[in-house]
């Protein structure tokens, strides 16, 4: 969002005087891209609350993704978005499916998502992306997946290791959700301590959890052993 709308000169030479009392102004745009500004008006004050904010988020998104694709390149620079809509349980149906992803892993990944929004780390085919989840006003969600580097220089492994450990698993645990060894999975372990330069799993789980440094899995455990994890 780009605040604050009312003081804003658009608002103010051009807006006010025809008589809009609120409105609020969205950025356009995605690394590396600049697309313009969106710009939302109504006649009554104070209707830009939490719920139209969070369904201009969505529009935002779908502009966004509508815009990319007019631009050169567009696939190799930006981000990828797709759009999962609910269905019977916490199953979501594929709306905007996307080639290079593994869409209905995806969809299961995120199924668990707590509240309007999730920020997590996505694994895919040795690429990494940062992944935000936006809950739209109707229940559907689109995902954004933007190429991104793994924190602190970690592996895609210790990465794998470091989400069930904000699930608060011990070693063997983790063994056995990803068809490990315990004892590479201790390595994998002692290899975050020293990256983060504390001495405790603990405290290697707590800031992971702060960052939101975690690999959704399609069971739903890291999101929902969690509280607040998915927020």
């Amino acid at each position: 969002m780009y605040p604050p709308f009312l003081t804003s000169p658009i608002y103010q030479s051009a807006l006010q005087p025809q008589g809009f009392q609120d409105g609020m102004t969205i950025e356009l745009g995605f690394p590396g891209n600049y697309l313009g500004l969106a710009h939302f008006s109504s006649c009554q004050a104070g209707v830009f609350g939490h719920r139209a904010r969070t369904l201009a988020r969505g529009a935002q998104l779908l502009l966004e993704s509508a815009l990319r694709e007019q631009l050169p390149d567009a696939h190799a620079v930006g981000s990828t978005i797709l759009r999962f809509a609910p269905c019977a349980g916490q199953h979501l149906r594929i709306m905007q499916p996307s080639s290079n992803f593994d869409n209905e892993r995806l969809a299961q990944c995120v199924a668990a998502t707590k509240g309007d929004t999730l920020s997590c780390f996505w694994l895919e085919r040795r690429r990494t992306f940062r992944l935000h989840a936006q809950r739209t006003g109707n229940g559907e969600i689109l995902v954004t997946l933007t190429p991104a580097s793994l924190p602190m220089a970690m592996t895609s492994a210790e990465m794998r290791v470091l989400s069930w450990l904000v699930a608060g698993l011990g070693d063997r645990d983790i063994a056995r959700h990803l068809c490990l060894s315990a004892r590479t999975v201790n390595s994998h372990v002692a290899s975050l301590l020293r990256r983060m330069c504390v001495q405790r799993r603990t405290q290697v789980a707590a800031r992971a959890a702060a960052n939101n440094w975690f690999v959704p899995d399609p069971r739903g455990y890291i999101l929902s052993s969690v509280p607040g994890l998915g927020n």
